[in-house]
């Protein structure tokens, strides 16, 4: 316990409550969490190699940014010499597979897979729900197929999912003859099943959108400690829900807006894009610096596409497309990997100009992604310093940073319960909640000392019967205020007495 009190910082010592009274709605919370915790702990194998982790995150954006390349032209866009760049987009457009279903006549075929695929997720989701509620072992039949289906959806196969799910709700929803998206000759007639399939369609899309971002926040982990093992890793999720929006926007952009307003849509494309690769390249929320890059370049090449697509369709002139593209977009990327790395490597000191947690987590970093305890507590000392001055204490990220830094590094689980008491005051963000109910759900698996626990469980008893008698105190307090009073309202005493005797235990 000395050892621990040197490390505490200014910070209260009141344990976290472990064992809390939730009401209902946090029960129902907390039981949702275990269920999705199930389906979604679908994150890349840490056992595989690091280099083998940075070729499979390669190829698979590389796929992804191929994907959105398609949807920067558009059939409807008449640019002046655009002969020469057409068979480039007719090869690149075969990495969506619902381009080939458009070019082969079957999009109606990879319709019914795709609404198949997802409400096949959603009854598993509901039957893990009921199994998991009577505790049958009956639940984890059906964990394995609904992780298959998630690693589609949620990487390669997010945005052929989403284009036929709105493909199928303009063309349902709206009278038009021909899907000029994939093929002017192709009718519109068998991908025609009326306004209700129309909406249920885009119902559909808006689920596959929530699958995953969920899917995000529960897949990464924000431990520093995984950062050598897990490239995938990050600080925070912020920015690749954003990235997820883009292609989103990307998605609604050329299947509803193309057609009318191509110019504006793709302008404002470009400039989400270029915000979100600058935003990227400054935060580096991802710890591997491989992945920081990765991202950074995928969503850099996008918006400097679509920049020149934009430019040669100002000037109306398809011929300098490729040009601009050979020459342009190597330079630029290099560029972007060059500022990647020199952002990673640069020595930055703590002082107490911060603007917010995130630019503190990021000057903090190599001492919490490095695993030797000799300077922790320097560490511990400035998130207590800092927690208070710039009032970061109420950010469950932050406090999540130096929890998580307690308890896989440190190995204190002590420490870890003092610092989850600042979640307490903290305000609620979707990802915060859930890494927060991950580490309390680990730190109660992880018991290992049972006289500690006692003590600390009754501690937080004890601090839950002081704050209940203070609260009773100050509601007989009012009824005495009441009492002198020259002209006491009697319906108010009487009310106010009643309600201070129900409170007794």
């Amino acid at each position: 316990m000395p050892e621990d009190s040197k490390i505490l910082g200014t910070e209260t010592t009141e344990v976290f409550n472990l064992k809390k009274y939730p009401s209902t709605k946090e029960e129902i919370k907390i039981y949702v969490f275990k269920i999705l915790e199930k389906l979604f702990k679908v994150t890349y194998n840490t056992k595989m190699k690091r280099a083998r982790q940075q070729m499979q995150e390669i190829i698979i954006n590389f796929i992804i940014a191929l994907q959105m390349a398609t949807m920067i032209w558009s059939p409807n866009v008449n640019i002046k010499n655009w002969d020469p760049n057409l068979d480039t987009w007719q090869i690149i457009k075969y990495v969506s597979f619902e381009r080939i279903c458009g070019e082969t006549g079957t999009l109606n075929i990879y319709f019914y897979v795709t609404v198949f695929e997802i409400l096949l997720w959603i009854f598993c989701f509901i039957a893990l729900l009921s199994f998991s509620y009577f505790e049958t072992t009956l639940s984890y039949f059906y964990i394995l197929l609904p992780k298959k289906i998630l690693c589609f959806l949620t990487s390669i196969g997010f945005i052929p999912s989403l284009m036929i799910l709105l493909v199928v709700f303009k063309y349902s929803t709206f009278n038009y003859h021909e899907i000029s998206e994939y093929s002017n000759s192709i009718s519109s007639y068998y991908i025609n099943y009326g306004k209700l399939v129309g909406f249920f369609s885009i119902l559909l899309a808006i689920i596959l959108l929530t699958i995953n971002i969920f899917s995000i926040i529960f897949t990464s982990d924000i431990r520093h400690s995984s950062a050598k093992v897990n490239i995938r890793s990050r600080a925070f999720s912020k920015l690749e829900i954003a990235q997820l929006f883009f292609m989103f926007f990307q998605c609604i952009s050329y299947v509803m807006l193309n057609e009318k307003y191509f110019l504006i849509s793709q302008g404002f494309l470009f400039i989400y894009g270029f915000i979100l690769a600058e935003k990227i390249i400054s935060a580096l929320p991802y710890y591997n610096p491989i992945e920081n890059a990765i991202k950074s370049c995928q969503i850099s090449a996008i918006s400097i596409s679509i920049l020149i697509f934009l430019f040669s369709a100002y000037l109306d002139n398809g011929e300098i497309i490729a040009i601009l593209n050979i020459f342009l977009q190597p330079f630029a990327l290099i560029l972007v990997c060059l500022k990647v790395k020199s952002n990673s490597a640069a020595k930055i000191e703590v002082n107490t100009d911060f603007i917010n947690q995130y630019e503190f987590e990021r000057k903090m970093r190599p001492k919490l992604c490095n695993e030797l305890k000799h300077d922790f507590n320097d560490l511990i000392n400035k998130f207590s310093y800092f927690s208070q001055k710039a009032k970061f204490e109420y950010d469950k990220l932050f406090v999540l940073w130096e929890a998580n830094y307690c308890f896989y590094v440190l190995k204190n689980e002590q420490l870890t319960r003092v610092k989850l008491t600042k979640m307490k005051n903290a305000k609620n963000i979707l990802e915060g909640e859930i890494q927060q109910w991950l580490l309390i759900n680990k730190l109660d698996n992880n018991k290992t000392n049972s006289s500690e626990v006692k003590f600390l469980e009754y501690l937080d008893e004890l601090n839950r019967v002081k704050t209940y008698d203070l609260s009773l105190c100050e509601k007989l307090l009012d009824v005495i205020n009441e009492i002198l009073l020259k002209s006491p309202k009697i319906d108010k005493l009487v009310s106010m007495i009643i309600f201070w005797m129900n409170q007794q235990v």
